[in-house]
């Protein structure tokens, strides 16, 4: 991943610019490093991948993606070093 987002033309995975695979990734890049809780190996070490760092930086940006994050009770950094959602984990994973 970090050598398909090193093209330098943006902060996008492909180099043709955004597609559906940004905010796909970045969803799955969160969750590795929330689920499972107990997991030891989910550190990512981002000093090392500085192009999927940028890129998901990017959508942290956004406001609307701020508005939804804040309705399911994100309230922190949402994808680089997440944090876990306020109130019951069990209700946000199942």
């Amino acid at each position: 991943m970090e050598s398909l987002a090193a093209h330098g033309e943006g902060s996008w995975l492909l180099p043709d610019g955004p597609s559906v695979l940004d905010p796909y990734l970045a969803c799955l890049m969160r969750w590795i490093q929330l689920y499972p809780v107990d997991d030891p190996y989910r550190d990512i070490p981002w000093a090392r991948l500085p192009n999927l760092h940028a890129l998901l930086e990017e959508p942290s940006t956004s406001g609307a993606l701020k508005r939804a994050a804040a309705e399911e009770g994100i309230h922190w950094r949402l994808f680089i070093e997440p944090e876990y959602p306020d109130g019951d984990l069990a209700s946000v994973t199942g």
